[in-house]
């Protein structure tokens, strides 16, 4: 929070998430400021509802649910709101054991709008805890918008899951259920050695997808598990590749944008790169990945 409060303005960031209930007054001052200059503001369930006392309201009576008209949610219904749980004490014993996650909702998108590309499209379910407490405030604080809801399988009730909320120059994206949970509850963890496998993309979307709206990608890749990071000089851009998949691939095509149409590319492992452009005038590179290799145009 003492960093959030004195930093957060000043080094660039474009997206935050903020995972837990309690974030100090002062921090929730800065992030509000911040978003309204134009960052984007991610909440999991409950979080940012009271400050480093537990409270909504100071001394005074001055009200510190200052995150309320920045999300354009209820702080009182996402304080009053208990998780519902998802049919075990222990949600992450289930990577220990042979037992699979119960699914607890199913999501559908209903407002269609430019960051639906990023979060996906279409019926998907929901695993772990949901709560139902993503009720959009008032005219005088915000009103979220809602992009989908959610049928909670115990009760059979609708739930909003994903909310969106213009402020400033800025968003707030507010989640309904655990996206993080969702995708760590996707992979085969029984491996013996080696990284998990199985990563459900659709599910990994769902956690990055306000980064994506919010931030330019200066490198990526096609192919799940492969890490890739740039470096620019005068002399050109070198991007390291590192496969975490645990087996060789034989096609990993890298997307680098602001590559000139004269410069080319090589690997340390091998020589000439296939290149390409892609439907927006990227340049693309196409090659084989063992484990570790650099990309280097120049």
């Amino acid at each position: 929070d003492t960093d959030i409060a004195q930093n957060l303005e000043s080094r660039g960031y474009t997206t935050l998430y903020i995972v837990k209930p309690n974030v100090s007054f002062a921090a929730q001052q800065a992030i509000e400021r911040w978003v309204r200059a134009g960052g984007t503001l991610v909440a999991l369930p409950g979080a940012g509802t009271a400050d480093e006392f537990n409270a909504t309201f100071d001394a005074t009576g001055q009200s510190t649910a200052i995150l309320e008209p920045v999300l354009g949610l209820s702080t009182a219904a996402r304080r009053a709101a208990t998780i519902r749980a998802s049919g075990f004490t222990d949600p992450w014993s289930v990577y220990r054991t042979s037992v699979l996650v119960p699914r607890t909702a199913t999501m559908t998108f209903t407002n269609r709008e430019e960051t639906d590309p990023n979060l996906g499209a279409g019926a998907m379910n929901i695993y772990g805890d949901v709560v139902t407490d993503l009720v959009p405030g008032t005219a005088a604080t915000g009103v979220a918008r809602v992009l989908a809801t959610m049928n909670v399988a115990a009760t059979g009730a609708t739930a909003n899951a994903i909310t969106v909320n213009a402020y400033g120059a800025g968003r707030a994206v507010a989640y309904g259920f655990f996206a993080g949970f969702i995708y760590y509850s996707s992979a085969n963890h029984q491996v013996r050695r080696g990284l998990p496998t199985g990563w459900d993309a659709r599910a990994r979307q769902l956690v990055v997808a306000p980064i994506l709206a919010a931030t330019p990608n200066p490198v990526s890749v096609n192919v799940p598990l492969v890490e890739a990071l740039r470096l620019d000089s005068r002399a050109g851009t070198a991007v390291v590749l590192l496969n975490w998949s645990g087996a060789p691939l034989s096609s990993v095509t890298v997307t680098v944008p602001g590559v000139r149409s004269e410069q080319s590319g090589s690997s340390i492992e091998q020589r000439a790169v296939a290149s390409a452009r892609d439907a927006v005038g990227n340049r693309t590179f196409t090659l084989s990945l063992r484990t570790v290799d650099v990309l280097m145009i120049e």
